[in-house]
């Protein structure tokens, strides 16, 4: 099954699951894609974007 984000429905990458997961609620079933995670927490994309290269080398598991 494709998961959209539940705001603006853009079909979400698994990095983007993992984000929300890590910085949300790691139970959430409904996600919000890089964009919209942005807007939620008021930082750029690509400050979003090397918090998961950074989550990747410390070894969570959320992102592969």
């Amino acid at each position: 099954m494709t998961e959209l984000c539940c705001k603006c429905q853009k079909k979400l990458t698994s990095n983007e699951i993992g984000l929300h997961k890590k910085l949300v609620n790691r139970g959430a079933t409904e996600y919000l894609c890089m964009k919209c995670l942005g807007e939620h927490f008021r930082v750029s994309e690509e400050f979003l974007k090397r918090k998961i290269d950074e989550f990747r080398m410390q070894g969570c598991t959320l992102f592969l």
